[in-house]
C-alpha cells in the first residue's frame, strides 16, 4: 500500500548526472516519470514549448482584445476639469462678519465641492477653509489655534510672520500649498 505522501525516487546516470525523479499522485494511482538535470532544471520538450507558446499568444490576443473594447467605449475629455476661474477668499479671524476679502486672479486646486462657492472662508489660524460663515463661526468657537503653529520669526506693530515645518504641521502646510496660488 503507497502512502498518502508523493513519493520520490532518485537513480544517478552517467551523462551530466542527470536524475530520474518519480513522483506519485496522492491518491498513488499515477506515476510521472521527468528527467532533472544537475541544476535542478526539467528539460522542455518542443511539443510542450509550442502549446506553451500558443497559449501564451491565445492569452495576449484575448488581453489585447479586451484593452481595444474598453478604449473604445471610453470618451476622451473635451475639456479641462473645472476650477473656479476666482475664488474670493474672506479671512474672519475673530471678527462677524470678516475683515479680510481677497479677490484672486489664478485658480486653485480645492476640491470640487467648493467650484461654486462665492465666498470661500479660512481659518486665518489652522487655514481650514469652509462654504458659509455659520460654519466657520462653529470652527472658530472649537478651534483651539490662537496662532498659526510653527515659530514667530518677525513681527512689527499689526503683522507676525510665523516659520511652518511641514513634517510638524502636515494638514496646515497641505492646506497652504492649496492656497498658494491664490495669491
Amino acid at each position: 500500500m503507497r502512502s498518502k505522501k508523493n513519493s520520490v525516487k532518485s537513480a544517478h546516470t552517467t551523462r551530466n548526472e542527470d536524475v530520474l525523479v518519480c513522483t506519485a499522485s496522492p491518491s498513488g494511482e499515477k506515476e510521472n516519470r521527468q528527467t532533472v538535470d544537475k541544476d535542478g532544471n526539467i528539460p522542455i520538450t518542443d511539443e510542450a514549448q509550442r502549446l506553451f507558446d500558443t497559449v501564451q499568444m491565445r492569452v495576449q490576443e484575448s488581453i489585447d482584445k479586451t484593452i481595444r473594447e474598453i478604449a473604445s467605449t471610453m470618451k476622451e475629455p473635451t475639456e479641462e476639469p473645472r476650477w473656479p476661474l476666482a475664488i474670493r477668499i474672506a479671512n474672519t479671524g475673530y471678527q462677524f462678519p470678516g475683515c479680510y476679502e481677497i479677490n484672486t486672479w489664478y485658480s486653485a486646486p480645492y476640491p470640487q465641492e467648493y467650484a461654486h462657492v462665492p465666498i470661500l472662508h479660512i481659518c486665518e489660524f489652522c487655514l481650514k477653509y469652509m462654504k458659509t460663515e455659520t460654519i466657520l463661526a462653529q470652527h472658530l468657537k472649537k478651534c483651539e489655534w490662537r496662532h498659526p503653529p510653527g515659530n514667530e520669526i518677525y513681527r512689527d506693530k499689526n503683522v507676525s510672520v510665523f516659520e511652518v515645518d511641514g513634517n510638524v504641521s502636515r494638514s496646515v502646510y497641505m492646506t497652504f500649498t492649496i492656497q498658494l496660488p491664490l495669491q
